[in-house]
């Protein structure tokens, strides 16, 4: 069994908290139906944690988590922040779809 903290990063200011929240929310709900349809395994899953390094993710499923969340969340991703040599963690997919980070 995993679990996927949907704890709100603490940068973030007021305007963007309750939107974030939402997004975070969607975020993590699609991760872990992708993660668990896999039938990986995995720890806590928390904001830092390298999705794809660390093998919960491959590029297929990133692919449709990002368009689950921007479906349910009515909000596009922006992957112009991505830096996949630094890994892609639940903070920076957040940051694609509420422009923090």
């Amino acid at each position: 069994m995993f679990r996927l903290s949907r704890k709100p990063p603490e940068r973030e200011g007021p305007v963007l908290a309750e939107e974030a929240q939402t997004i975070r929310v969607a975020l993590v709900d699609a991760l872990a139906r992708r993660i668990g349809k896999s039938g990986r395994a995995t720890p806590v899953v928390d904001g830092e944690l390298d999705l794809l390094g660390c093998g919960l993710l491959d590029s297929l499923d990133l692919v449709e988590v990002i368009a689950e969340v921007e479906a349910s969340a009515r909000r596009r991703f922006a992957p112009a922040g991505l830096d996949f040599a630094r890994g892609l963690t639940v903070e920076a997919l957040l940051a694609g779809f509420v422009g923090v980070g």
